[in-house]
């Protein structure tokens, strides 16, 4: 489907105010039916949605900047003209959902002179005229850096810059300038923080991905999961973007895949909810649920409502996020304290529990993943180590039992030993809660007792659920 273009029109010289702003409304409000109608009808993702967004912003920011330039310049010919116009934050990835805020830095060469002081007013007026939340701020490369080192979010929406307009050697010399602090400058206390803060969401956002409302952007298995994992791994490693990391070996091809197929599902949803409940939204509550459903194409059968289907689509797509985030930061984290410097150091080394199990950094690691696929015993006695020492279960043991679920075959499920220990599994209250949680997350729960597959996932619509029906079960 062909998105709209704006009208050579609009740099017409003696076009009004008035008539310069309704071009672009209607530039936007185009854009933006033209993209709804695209993506409802599958005929694009959520991400690429969010890149077509993000462009025609990109247009509105460049036009805006061409008409205020010719303007300043009919007025004062002779000054030297150093200001860029830079997107940062989601709208810097191209990930400009239909009702994010447009953040935005007017990056000058020195201080604010008139120039950039007549500039950033005459295209900030217009996009607040236009209905649109802006962020924006007004500095140097200097002052940027040096608020960057004081406030972590300014720091975090600088590493997605992108030029649109105006002084591009400006942004090319300050961008260099830029990446070497953030790249080179307080990497892993940088990392530490966010993965603190995103501990601290979890906390309070929810620590679980199936609760009945999730939250689509904060919540766990949410798009800032991903975008944190994305960002300690592109500070650790120096590195650009996903692509680069892959390059470079940090991360495989099928997990840059998978990253970017959840991503754009979950940007998807969020889209979706932008565009029913015409504002900033995050939450899936039950109110807008059904018509989601509706919109992704979900309809009854049978016993399963459509909403019910839908929901289980998105806790599957949203434990998938989660796990790659958890994987994609341990991969970072192998030489980070957990909790900064005050862990002491007996709390980081790495202890052999039992036969098959590595605790570190209070997580269960697998010694030898292949002993799993030759004896799937090994992974019910794996477990238990988890349970008798409290831990919970790294994601390379997890990845590791989901790989070897094939040999949890019939033979095994009827097997006594292995019904032995389950029940020894079972029988104790220490960390029982859990391990069966660790247990349903690594799927192994569904294969062992396959009448509790259907429960994965599982979303019944009454008063009696907080969270999905194999968590509720669990809990």
């Amino acid at each position: 489907m062909a998105l709209p273009s704006i009208s050579n029109d609009v740099l017409r010289a003696d076009l009004t105010d008035r008539e310069f702003l309704d071009h672009l409304k209607g530039f936007l409000s185009d854009t933006q039916l033209a993209v709804r109608e695209e993506q409802r009808q599958s005929l694009g993702g959520g991400a690429a949605a969010c890149r077509k967004i993000s462009d025609a912003m990109d247009t509105v920011l460049s036009v805006l900047h061409e008409r205020s330039r010719e303007r300043f310049l009919g007025t004062a010919p002779d000054m030297s003209y150093r200001m860029s116009v830079v997107a940062v934050g989601g709208y810097g990835r191209r990930e400009l959902c239909p009702r994010s805020d447009v953040d935005i830095l007017f990056l000058h060469s020195y201080k604010v002179d008139r120039y950039v002081e007549a500039m950033t007013e005459s295209m900030l007026y217009p996009l607040w005229d236009l209905g649109l939340e802006v962020g924006h701020s007004v500095r140097n490369i200097k002052e940027t850096i040096r608020l960057a080192g004081a406030d972590d979010s300014i720091r975090t929406s600088l590493l997605d810059h992108r030029f649109i307009a105006g002084n591009e050697p400006l942004y090319r010399e300050s961008a260099s300038e830029l990446d070497k602090f953030l790249y080179f400058s307080g990497g892993d206390q940088f990392i530490e923080k966010k993965i603190r803060e995103m501990r601290l969401r979890h906390a309070k956002v929810g620590s679980t991905v199936y609760l009945l409302e999730p939250n689509v952007k904060e919540g766990r298995g949410g798009l800032r999961d991903l975008q944190t994992a994305v960002w300690c791994a592109r500070i650790k490693y120096k590195c650009g973007d996903l692509s680069e990391l892959r390059r470079k070996g940090v991360v495989g091809t099928r997990t840059v895949e998978a990253i970017r197929h959840v991503l754009d599902y979950l940007l998807r949803v969020r889209n979706e909810l932008h565009y029913l409940q015409g504002k900033k939204a995050d939450i899936l509550s039950f109110e807008v649920q059904d018509q989601l459903a509706g919109r992704f194409g979900y309809r009854k059968m049978g016993p399963n409502l459509g909403v019910e289907r839908f929901m289980r689509t998105y806790y599957l797509h949203a434990a998938s996020a989660a796990r790659l985030s958890d994987e994609v930061i341990e991969e970072v984290g192998r030489f980070l304290p957990e909790e900064g410097s005050r862990k002491p150091f007996f709390f980081l080394k790495r202890k052999l529990i039992g036969e098959g199990g590595i605790l570190y950094k209070g997580k269960l690691q697998v010694k030898d993943r292949a002993s799993f696929e030759k004896e799937p015993i090994r992974i019910l006695e794996f477990f238990r180590s988890m349970q008798k020492t409290r831990s919970s279960l790294s994601p390379q043991a997890r990845r590791n039992i989901q790989m070897a679920l094939p040999a949890v075959g019939s033979e095994f499920c009827e097997d006594r030993e292995a019904a032995k220990l389950f029940l020894e599994i079972l029988s104790d209250p220490v960390h029982l809660r859990e391990t069966l949680l660790a247990m349903n997350e690594s799927r192994f729960l569904s294969r062992y007792i396959p009448e509790f597959a259907p429960l994965y996932c599982k979303v019944l619509r009454d008063i009696y659920h907080v969270y999905t029906v194999d968590i509720h079960s669990i809990r």
